[in-house]
């Protein structure tokens, strides 16, 4: 939950296979669309597999 109300800087997640990784950066993205009027249009993601 930390991860998804984060909002000050930007957040690296370091997670292993089946952690939920996906689902925090959704929750994270709705969150920050939703409840603080973040553009979607400014949000980028970058994923290393």
């Amino acid at each position: 939950m930390q991860a998804v109300l984060a909002t000050e800087d930007p957040l690296l997640i370091i997670a292993r296979p089946g952690s939920g990784r996906t689902f925090t950066l959704v929750e994270r993205i709705v969150y920050l669309i939703t409840h603080q009027g973040v553009a979607s249009e400014s949000l980028t993601q970058d994923c290393h597999l």
